[in-house]
């Protein structure tokens, strides 16, 4: 890590490692901030008191995972606080209850020092436990509507880190919010891209190609994984496709509304293939009548209680029917004689 972070460089100038750092790695030594407040100061800092224990990591880094502590750290110095932390209202600190031997500057500085909850991470999809194919992918990702992180490790020791603040979408369009960052860890060590519109997932429009596409400019490309997930292609360049994983950042939240849509998903799938289709069912009302929906795709309105307009769509209703009956009669006359005939 030390060598992709800086190469075969021995030394760096305090300016070069300065532009480096906040490009990134900006928060690097937050934690040395932290702790050095602390004992300056003489407090318990806040990350001391409802900090997630260090036990909570054993499920990511006694897993045979793409993340390790090395990398763990890495992500840590550089994703943005959406990824790390939970959201939490402003903490004002009285100043009855301070200590009064601390001036207001160092109290301020405390305040900018403290730490907010952290985020436990949840694996989403790994292709090692799921398969690595796009139907396993789309089944674990889909639905989960909260920061996600994923780990991207195809051939030639390349280890890509995708960021998303909106989680994982099929789209005919890119998306991706401001915080969403592209890092490569191996062999090279650098945030590639980062901001809004940085991926593109299509698996149905034939008008695009299929697969995931990572980068913000359409004319280059940075990664392109194609819908077998097979293979990646890396600024162009086809590579063989090793393993792939999604951690969830959103907390135990977004994992328990990513598993109530997936089951109500489940239940209406058995509805509709328990369900038989009658048109002449007396106890099927219009709002569940198939040919009612038919007729707005065809973008046919019909909830409308003016009776010209129930008349317009009772003249099309039937219209359509004697269509369809007349052209089955038709078919059976035309086979009938046919078969007379011969």
């Amino acid at each position: 890590m030390v060598d992709s972070m800086y190469g075969i460089h021995e030394k760096l100038a305090y300016l070069e490692f300065m532009n480096w750092m906040e490009k990134h790695c900006p928060h690097l030594f937050c934690s040395v901030h932290e702790w050095v407040v602390s004992i300056l100061t003489g407090t318990k800092s806040h990350m001391e008191e409802v900090s997630t224990p260090v036990p909570e990591l054993d499920h990511i880094l006694k897993g045979h995972y793409l993340i390790n502590k090395t990398i763990l750290w890495c992500m840590s110095i550089s994703l943005p606080g959406i990824y790390l932390t939970i959201p939490s209202k402003s903490v004002t600190v009285s100043r009855s209850s301070s200590n009064p031997l601390i001036s207001s500057c160092v109290q301020d500085l405390i305040m900018k020092a403290r730490l907010p909850h952290c985020q436990i991470w949840n694996l989403i999809y790994s292709s090692n436990d799921h398969g690595l194919s796009m139907n396993r992918f789309s089944y674990h990702v889909s639905s989960y509507n909260g920061p996600c992180v994923t780990l991207i490790y195809f051939e030639g020791r390349n280890l890509y880190c995708f960021a998303s603040d909106c989680g994982w979408r099929v789209s005919t369009k890119r998306y991706g919010g401001d915080q969403c960052l592209l890092i490569q860890f191996h062999p090279i060590y650098r945030i590639v891209q980062a901001g809004p519109d940085i991926c593109l997932w299509n698996e149905h429009n034939r008008g695009l190609s299929k697969g995931i596409q990572i980068g913000q400019d359409p004319s280059s490309i940075i990664l392109d994984i194609s819908s077998e997930f097979d293979s990646i292609k890396h600024y162009g360049v086809a590579c063989r496709l090793y393993r792939i994983e999604v951690w969830g950042c959103g907390g135990s939240s977004a994992l328990e509304a990513q598993m109530k849509q997936k089951q109500w998903e489940a239940k209406e799938v058995q509805k509709h293939q328990g369900r038989k289709l009658n048109l002449f069912q007396k106890t099927e009302t219009w709002e569940e009548n198939p040919d009612k929906q038919l007729l707005e795709w065809g973008g046919v309105r019909t909830n409308h209680s003016n009776p010209i307009y129930l008349s317009i769509y009772l003249s099309i209703y039937l219209s359509i029917y004697l269509s369809i009956y007349l052209s089955i009669l038709f078919s059976r006359l035309s086979i009938y004689i046919s078969i007379q005939l011969i």
